[in-house]
C-alpha cells in the first residue's frame, strides 16, 4: 500500500512522503488510491482477520454447500427424519412425533408428542398446533375390520363407503335366490330347486323324465333325482332305498320313477325309513318282469307307490 503525498515538509506532523508544495495529478491519485485500498482493508477485515462471505447456496445431493467469497466451500448434510411405522392407531397410546398411524383407511404423521385419546379426531390439536397430518387416503379401498366366517359387507347407511359386516341371517333370511349352493353348477336342461335350506342344481328337465341307469345292487334315492327314471340294469337285481325326510328333504309331491331292467332279479324298494302306502306285509316291495312303479311323496315320510309290482 502506497503513502500518501502531502504538501508540507513538516516530518513530524505528516510524514516522510511529502512534497512541499501542490500535489501533482499523480501524487493525487495515488493519495485518492492509498485511502481507497484503507477503506477496502477495514470491510473485509474484523478484528484484524481477514472477513470471507458467502458468494452463493447450492444443494448437491443430500448436502447444503456454501462458496464463500475466497471460492472455499462448506458442506452441511442434511438431517434426515425417518417415519416410524405403528400401525393402526390405538386409543391411550403414546406417541412420538413422526409416527406414522392409519385411521379410515387414511395415513396421517404424528406432529407432536402425545398419549392419543379415546376416539380418534384427525384435528386434534395441542395449544393451538395439529397433532396429526393427513398424508394419504383411499376412501373406495376401505373394508371394515372384523367380520366373523360367513358374513355380509352391506351398506350401513346412506352415506359414502359406510360399511359393515352382518351376519347372513341378519341380511336376509335363507329362502331366496341369494342361497344358491355355488357348490353345484348347472349345466343345460337344469333347474334350481330348494332343499329347505338352500337352492341347488338339479337335472329336471322341462319335458319328460330323464332316464337315469343305476348299475348298483343298492341305491339310495336322491332329491337330485326327482322327476327321474331309475332304470335297474344289474343281473343281479337292485334295492332302492328311500330315506327319511331328515336325511333328504324331498318335498310333499315329489316323485321319482322306478324301472326293472334287471333280466328276472327283480328291484326291491326298501322302506325301512318311511311309511309305503299301500303297506306290504313283511316290509318292503319286489317287483320284476319289467315293471315300473312310481313313488310320490304325500306327507312327511309318508310315500304313495303307483303302478305293477309282483
Amino acid at each position: 500500500m502506497s503513502i500518501p503525498w502531502w504538501r508540507t515538509t513538516d516530518i513530524l506532523r505528516w510524514g516522510a512522503a511529502t512534497s512541499g508544495g501542490a500535489l501533482s495529478g499523480i501524487k493525487f491519485d495515488e493519495n485518492f488510491w492509498a485511502l481507497l485500498e484503507r477503506i477496502v482493508t477495514l470491510e473485509t477485515t474484523v478484528d484484524g482477520v481477514n472477513f470471507v462471505g458467502i458468494d452463493s447456496i447450492d444443494v448437491v445431493g443430500e448436502n447444503l454447500v456454501f462458496t464463500m467469497t475466497d471460492y472455499s466451500t462448506q458442506a452441511v448434510t442434511f438431517p434426515i427424519a425417518l417415519p416410524n411405522p405403528r400401525g393402526e392407531w390405538t386409543a391411550s397410546t403414546f406417541y412420538s412425533f413422526y409416527d406414522w398411524v392409519t385411521n379410515g383407511g387414511a395415513l396421517y404423521m404424528v406432529n407432536l408428542d402425545h398419549t392419543s385419546a379415546l376416539t380418534f379426531d384427525p384435528n386434534a390439536q395441542i395449544t393451538g398446533n395439529n397433532i396429526y397430518t393427513k398424508l394419504v387416503e383411499s376412501p373406495s379401498n376401505i373394508i371394515p375390520t372384523g367380520g366373523a366366517e360367513g358374513s355380509f359387507l352391506v351398506k350401513a347407511s346412506s352415506a359414502d363407503y359406510d360399511t359393515e359386516w352382518l351376519a347372513k341371517t341378519d341380511v336376509f333370511a335363507l329362502d331366496d335366490m341369494s342361497d344358491v349352493d355355488l357348490g353345484t353348477f348347472p349345466e343345460i336342461g337344469h333347474v334350481l330347486t330348494w332343499d329347505g335350506t338352500k337352492w341347488i342344481s338339479s337335472d329336471v328337465p322341462i319335458r319328460g323324465a330323464p332316464v337315469i341307469p343305476v348299475s348298483a345292487t343298492t341305491h339310495d334315492l336322491d332329491i337330485t333325482e326327482v322327476g327321474s327314471w331309475l332304470m335297474c340294469t344289474s343281473v343281479s337285481g337292485c334295492t332302492i332305498t328311500i330315506p327319511a325326510e331328515a336325511d333328504v328333504p324331498f318335498l310333499v309331491g315329489d316323485e321319482v320313477h322306478i324301472d326293472d331292467n334287471t333280466g328276472g332279479a327283480g328291484v326291491v324298494i326298501d322302506d325301512s325309513n318311511v311309511t309305503l302306502r299301500p303297506a306290504i306285509a313283511g316290509g318292503g316291495i319286489l317287483f320284476n318282469d319289467g315293471g315300473t312303479v312310481t313313488l310320490k311323496k304325500t306327507g312327511a315320510d309318508i310315500w304313495k307307490i303307483i303302478g305293477t309290482t309282483t
